[in-house]
């Protein structure tokens, strides 16, 4: 819209003044649901003549009044008006040396409210009446160096007035490929190298005619300096990729010339695919030898997907550009995890699938599990996912005399005619004996003490590589953990435990533990917070106990009211630095720590905004002359704050929040002015700085 409204502006008398107007249709034609205005005649697709003036009737769909109403026309047609009613009638005359091809135009105007009203754009086909005597192309051949390299062909016509027009995009001409294995054209003459060889490109003029006239282009593509294997991907098979998920292609390029120099430059893909290769870290290629592409298809919405994969070398000023194209379903889709699990003869382990419902897509999915070896048996819990979606826990339990292996199975979800399925793998290992604690720390590696909310390492051997029906407990109550491992897992101390000794145990399908206690202590609680106040920025020390030894990841930290975890300079059970965010409002704030669900909060921190200079008069002068500073927060009265001007504090003469005014000082130097305000410890906080030029003696 932004060539339509520049072109209106310079050849309309009187559009200069609604330029507010025509600059925001853009975003009204994007916000309108209905159109408030309609162009009547010419109808959409209509067929007019170089020369012509077309008559633009307009009208109001839905009855209010319009006050100027305008026809936009896309360059280089001229538009047309203000009319100051509707219906309307505007002229918009056709150039008689206009190319031929389709053209919009659009209605646009104001009520007499001052609302931006406008219609749908329709397009006008111009075209000459009277057929042509001779086709030229603008190019007697073309010949394209690579794979997925472009080129307009341009065709010209004359007629019998002897006059020339560009026909290129002309409705009534008609392009053919004799070989689409090699080159294809589109419907405005954009030609495309699919593979090396020889083709031609047609252009016929006459629309149904018998004998159209017609002009052929021979076409070359050449061989590709490094040969692509396979020349395109497609992804998504018969079910299509999920949305939400990946899948991977490879791509190998082979230097197929018999020159050692050959290499590729870059490599890029577009649309919802990603790339990595060894390709450019490897070249230039010998002769013969390949290098390996790998794409990545992650969709972000449903339906075909289409991307290219460029590829440049150091010999063609063209890259080759290979089509990608793939299929998302947003039916369901079923994820399973881990893709693999290990677990020892005789014992347990478990799996999540997860399944996802996408937008239109109703109904149960029921799962099922397949390939599992004889004497394994696996069970869902729940057996089904309902119409939410969700997960249900594959638990998976072999025999004592399951030998040692690895077993493919399959799980699968099913709903009607919708059938998707994972494939997973189970190892089985000799048995192993009980679980055994041999420590248990903070999660620092602190044995001394570990308090309620914390973090807490049982490290030792034979816990299983993952949990499956394992279970730790602390004085025998069962407690989740967040991490499990063979040889260590982890889980916060919960809120309501009973400070004193604890016993910690582990029990697997090889039997329990070892106990080993362990002492808590108390729920964390904030005593003090210095400074209470400062720009951001600020280094913050809150001081307290049982903040736990260390953050724990999204799960342990501090905060500024109900916002996210702050940056921590330091982290101790008893104290925590932490630097206040940039872009915090200057409002009061209530500090908080988080550990395992316990909540400790301060008294209030203020935000102070910080100097801020927006301009200073002169910009230049000699000692003693009074410069005038503007901005904002250098606080109501000067006390301890102070301005520098050229390296040296100024002598000030007035003093408020937004402006100052002090003297240039006796030894300053040509370089800058900045404000430098105290905060509550007394620190200095600097404004921006604003460059100043000493002048004379």
């Amino acid at each position: 819209m932004t060539n339509l409204t520049t072109k209106a502006i310079i050849t309309a008398p009187g559009f200069i003044r609604i330029i507010t107007l025509l600059i925001g249709t853009a975003c009204l034609s994007a916000a309108q649901s209905q159109p408030t205005l309609q162009i009547t005649s010419p109808s959409d697709g209509a067929v007019v003549s170089p020369g012509q003036a077309i008559t633009v009737n307009i009208v109001s769909l839905t009855g209010v009044t319009v006050s100027a109403v305008f026809v936009i026309a896309e360059n280089p047609l001229l538009g047309s008006g203000p009319a100051h009613s509707t219906p309307a009638q505007l002229s918009v005359t056709v150039p008689s040396s206009l190319s031929s091809r389709s053209y919009t135009l659009t209605a646009i105007g104001a009520t007499s409210a001052g609302q931006e009203v406008q219609s749908l754009p329709i397009s006008v086909h111009v075209e000459r009446p009277d057929p042509p005597t001779a086709l030229t192309s603008g190019s007697p051949s073309v010949v394209l160096e690579s794979q997925g390299q472009q080129m307009p062909v341009n065709i010209s016509a004359t007629f019998a007035d002897a006059s020339v027009m560009d026909v290129t995009e002309s409705s009534n001409l008609r392009y053919s490929t004799s070989n689409g294995n090699v080159a294809t054209v589109d419907a405005n003459g954009m030609i495309t190298a699919v593979a090396a060889g020889r083709a031609s490109i047609t252009a016929a003029y006459g629309g149904g005619s018998q004998n159209p006239l017609s002009v052929s282009v021979p076409i070359t593509v050449e061989p590709p300096m490094l040969t692509p294997s396979p020349s395109s991907l497609n992804f998504g098979g018969d079910q299509g990729v999920f949305v939400g998920t990946s899948t991977s292609g490879q791509i190998t390029l082979t230097n197929g010339t018999s020159n050692p120099t050959v290499g590729a430059t870059s490599i890029t893909a577009t649309g919802d695919y990603s790339e990595t290769d060894n390709c450019v870290s490897s070249s230039p290629l010998p002769v013969g030898g390949t290098c390996t592409i790998t794409v990545t298809f992650s969709p972000t919405v449903a339906g075909t997907r289409v991307g290219s994969l460029t590829v440049a070398n150091n010999f063609t000023i063209a890259p080759a550009v290979l089509p990608l194209s793939g299929v998302a379903n947003n039916n369901f889709a079923i994820l399973a995890s881990p893709g693999s699990q290990t677990v020892p003869a005789g014992g347990s382990t478990a799996y999540t699938p997860t399944v996802s419902l996408f937008a239109g897509f109703s109904g149960a999915v029921a799962l099922s599990v397949s390939g599992l070896p004889s004497g394994v048996t696996a069970t869902f819990s729940p057996q089904s996912i309902n119409t939410n979606g969700g997960s249900s826990t594959l638990t998976v339990t072999t025999s004592s005399s399951t030998l040692a292996g690895d077993y493919p199975f399959t799980i699968a979800g099913n709903n009607g005619n919708v059938s998707l399925t994972q494939n997973l793998v189970l190892t089985v290992t000799s048995a192993v004996p009980a679980p055994q604690i041999s420590q248990v720390t903070d999660n620092t590696g602190g044995t001394s003490a570990i308090s309620i909310g914390s973090a807490t390492f049982v490290n030792g051997s034979g816990f299983g590589d993952s949990q499956g029906s394992s279970t730790l407990t602390l004085n025998g109550r069962t407690v989740a953990p967040y991490f499990w491992s063979d040889g260590s897992v982890h889980a916060f101390i919960p809120a309501d435990t009973v400070p004193g000794s604890v016993a910690v145990q582990i029990t697997t399908s090889q039997g329990a533990s070892n106990t080993v206690n362990i002492t808590v202590t108390g729920q964390p609680t904030i005593t003090g917070i210095n400074p209470p106040s400062g720009p951001a920025g600020t280094q913050v020390t809150v001081t307290g106990t049982n903040f736990g030894p260390a953050p724990v990841p999204n799960l342990t930290g501090i905060f500024m009211n109900s916002g996210p975890f702050m940056p921590v300079v330091s982290w101790s059970d008893s104290q925590i630095v932490v630097t206040v965010p940039a872009g915090a409002m200057p409002i009061s704030y209530m500090f908080s720590v988080l550990n395992n669900g316990l909540i400790a909060s301060s008294s209030a921190f203020t935000v102070i905004p910080s100097p801020h200079i927006t301009s200073i008069s002169p910009a230049a002068g000699a000692v003693g002359t009074q410069v005038t500073i503007t901005g904002s927060g250098f606080v109501d009265t000067q006390n301890l704050n102070q301005v520098f001007i050229g390296g040296v504090a100024a002598a000030v003469v007035s003093w408020s929040d937004t402006q100052i005014v002090a003297n240039v000082p006796t030894g300053a130097q040509t370089g800058t002015i900045y404000v430098a305000v105290t905060d509550a410890s007394l620190n200095y906080v600097n404004s921006n700085e604003v460059a100043f030029t000493v002048s004379g003696p």
